[in-house]
């Protein structure tokens, strides 16, 4: 409840307009569908790699991770 109160004081309402709001809101979230998960969720991957599960070239795999080694090598942000 904490952020709600900050949400308030930040947006300048009171707290007896922005509940009913924030309960609609969680309301209609829970009627969202469930997403199809695409890869495992943290702390559970099998010891398998995800990209060899995937079928993910290991050639294009090594030229990404070496890119990206790369980019944060550098002094910019």
């Amino acid at each position: 409840m904490p952020q709600l109160l900050q949400w308030v004081d930040r947006h300048g309402t009171d707290l007896e307009r922005a509940l009913p709001a924030t309960i609609a809101l969680i309301d209609e979230l829970m009627k969202l569908p469930e997403l199809a998960r695409i890869i495992p969720t943290p702390g559970s991957a099998s010891a398998r790699s995800s990209a060899s599960v995937s079928g993910v070239d290991q050639k294009v795999l090594a030229r990404v991770r070496a890119l990206l080694a790369k980019a944060e090598s550098t002094q910019f942000p």
